[in-house]
């Protein structure tokens, strides 16, 4: 039987779109554990409002991709926001006049606004149909907000990079245009460096799609869902996936009723019933392994 990297890297290409990748990846998974991926909401990418560290209210959407881990041993959870790009090729190692000055890092394309949100992690407002609390970002610790970045490797092989928003930094100077400060489509590097290091038990960098996926098997991918805003993260998720018609993978339901017990009552608004809350794709994985650290 193929490994998930192998099946994985036989059913995508480099051309597929990088939250279609991510459906793939599911595919693949479900192979080892109960997987389930959830298209996004049809609608506006816009779907939070934020003010920007220079005071102008900014809108985007909030990310590609919510990833949900549930640990069924421990009846615990973890989520992060990830926003997932593709990159051709990394700057520092093919246009450096034939000299690698990457030294373990990996830079790529990414839109100043994104960036911000995700590692800033401001108090946002919802748009439309997407309805968050608005400290979903700021209570909980960097691991809630990351990224994927898809690329081929020295082999030519379809690969992940993975980071912590918070973690990510520029390799450029933001350029002024009409009177504006800053400009999207900036370079971002992830370092591979902060690969050895774990932030409350998650990991902080993946530097290639193995890591990623052992990384997310074993409970090691997202902040812990412990508060309000956790409560909510789970029902949303649950939310979701009862109403989903788009599932990849799951051959029995997950009962989210154990997880939801294990964090405080949400207060913090209720779903309307009936109403598609909206919001982007999901991946939802129901691991039996453990975390290498306690929680």
């Amino acid at each position: 039987m193929p490994t998930i990297v192998e099946d994985f890297i036989a059913n995508a290409k480099f051309s597929d779109g990088e939250v279609n990748l991510f459906r793939k990846l599911a595919s693949s998974i479900s192979s080892q554990a109960k997987t389930t991926f959830i298209s996004e909401t049809h609608g506006t990418i816009c779907n939070v409002e934020f003010t920007s560290i220079q005071g102008n209210i900014q809108c985007c959407e909030i990310a590609d991709l919510l990833i949900v881990t549930l640990n069924k041993k421990r009846k615990r959870a973890k989520a992060t926001f990830l926003q997932a790009k593709k990159e051709n090729e990394s700057q520092w190692v093919t246009k450096a006049i034939d000299r690698d000055l990457s030294n373990g890092c990996f830079d790529f394309s990414c839109q100043y606004d994104q960036w911000e949100l995700l590692s800033f992690r401001p108090l946002i407002n919802g748009v439309k149909k997407f309805n968050p609390p608005q400290k979903l970002l700021s209570s909980m610790t960097p691991n809630i907000s990351s990224y994927g970045v898809f690329f081929e490797n020295t082999h030519g092989l379809l690969d992940l990079k993975y980071s912590i928003a918070e973690f990510i930094t520029s390799t450029t100077l933001p350029e002024s245009e009409s009177g504006k400060k800053y400009k999207n489509n900036l370079r971002m590097s992830i370092n591979d460096k902060y690969e050895k290091y774990y932030l409350n038990g998650s990991k902080i960098v993946c530097r290639n799609l193995d890591e990623f996926i052992e990384s997310l098997l074993s409970f090691q991918i997202g902040d812990l869902l412990k508060t309000q805003e956790g409560s909510w993260i789970l029902q949303y998720a649950q939310r979701r996936y009862s109403g989903s018609g788009n599932v990849a993978g799951a051959e029995d339901a997950i009962d989210f009723s154990g997880y939801l017990s294990s964090v405080p009552p949400d207060d913090l608004g209720d779903f309307e019933i009936g109403r598609e809350p909206g919001g982007p794709a999901m991946l939802i994985v129901e691991v039996e392994g453990e975390s290498l650290f306690p929680f």
